[in-house]
This record gives C-alpha cells, sequence and structure tokens, in this order.
C-alpha cells in the first residue's frame, strides 16, 4: 500500500488522487447517508483479520472452512486468515473496526458513506498506514512518527502499547501493516 511496500496498486493511486485511513464502535458524530452501491472490502497478503461492518446483511466471497462471518442486530463481523489469497467481504455502510495481524493490506472498493470523528489506531511496535474518504489531522497523542499527506493519506509508528488518534472525515479506505509480527485494531471511537 503506501510506502514500505513498493507496491502498485489502481486503487491507492486512485484514492491518492481523489484524496490530494475496524473494531466494534460507532462514530458518535456520525452524519452518514446510506451507500448508493455495495461496498466490498478485499483483504490480502499474510495473517489474520477481524472486520466489522456496520451492515447486518454483509456476505463474503473466498471465504475458507476456518474464517468466520456472523450478524448482529446492526453489525458483521467477519474472522479470517489470509495466506496469499484475497477474502471479500460485501456490504453497505462503512468499516467501524478492523484488526490487522500480519503483513496485510485492507481495500474498500466504491465507499460512499462520510463518517467523521476519531479514528483510533492501536498496537504496538508496529508501523501502519491507511487512507480515508476526505481528510484527516493528528491529535495531541500522536508522535512526531505519525504524518498526514494530500490531507487524507497516513503513516505512523506504534510503539509499545501506543495509541494514535485521528480526527477523520470520511470513511476507511484502505489500511496496512508492515509485518509479519505487526497486530493493528484501527477502530472509529465511541
Amino acid at each position: 500500500m503506501i510506502g514500505e511496500r513498493n507496491v502498485s496498486r489502481r486503487s491507492f493511486v486512485k484514492k491518492s488522487v481523489v484524496a490530494t485511513g475496524l473494531t466494534g464502535g460507532v462514530l458518535g458524530s456520525t452524519q452518514s447517508v446510506a451507500a448508493d452501491s455495495p461496498q466490498t472490502l478485499f483483504i490480502e497478503g499474510q495473517g489474520d483479520y477481524i472486520a466489522v461492518v456496520n451492515d447486518p446483511n454483509a456476505t463474503g466471497r473466498n471465504l475458507e472452512s476456518g474464517d468466520s462471518i456472523r450478524s448482529d442486530d446492526d453489525k458483521t463481523i467477519v474472522e479470517g486468515s489470509v495466506n496469499g489469497d484475497v477474502d471479500k467481504i460485501d456490504f453497505d455502510g462503512w468499516v467501524t473496526t478492523l484488526n490487522l495481524d500480519g503483513n496485510l493490506d485492507a481495500i474498500v472498493d466504491g465507499t460512499d458513506d462520510a463518517p467523521n470523528g476519531d479514528l483510533v489506531v492501536e498496537g504496538s511496535n508496529s508501523s501502519y498506514a491507511f487512507i480515508v474518504g476526505y481528510s484527516a489531522e493528528k491529535t495531541s497523542d500522536c508522535e512526531s512518527t505519525e504524518s498526514v499527506s494530500n490531507d487524507a493519506n497516513v503513516a505512523g509508528k506504534l510503539d509499545f502499547s501506543d495509541t494514535d488518534t485521528f480526527s477523520v472525515i470520511g470513511a476507511l479506505e484502505d489500511a496496512s501493516t508492515f509485518s509479519s509480527d505487526a497486530n493493528v485494531t484501527f477502530r472509529y471511537k465511541d
């Protein structure tokens, strides 16, 4: 995705040009309109993940027998792993929580909603990057190792049991970790 992988991705370039960043909470100040069309979350790389979307009717494609998908009244939780393959989750709404455990990319195609509030990134000894739909700003708990470019592209590093919070407008469109030892959670703050 961003920075450390040197991977060219059509979606990253598209989002970077358009923008010139999952975990069971919903934004406290969400001002959103229902999605015009379904989105798809693509998860690829090597590792385990948990994705939560605010659509109880979300469906999964290319999920293996060890992966699980379960719905609540207001959300769907998908737990799985990828090892060079791509898991796909189709949903309306947005990703509210995403835990990436390993060297993974999570890319949303078709994001229409525009939530706003705080996006919290939690973990230890891991580098990360994400893109949100419109804008991201560092808050006071971010260190100098976190940066925002093109208004909506964020890169950072988590130290031991670290939390970085960003004030964002727009749905999480892309998130990456860069090590097989990485365990990073991206979530909208309750």
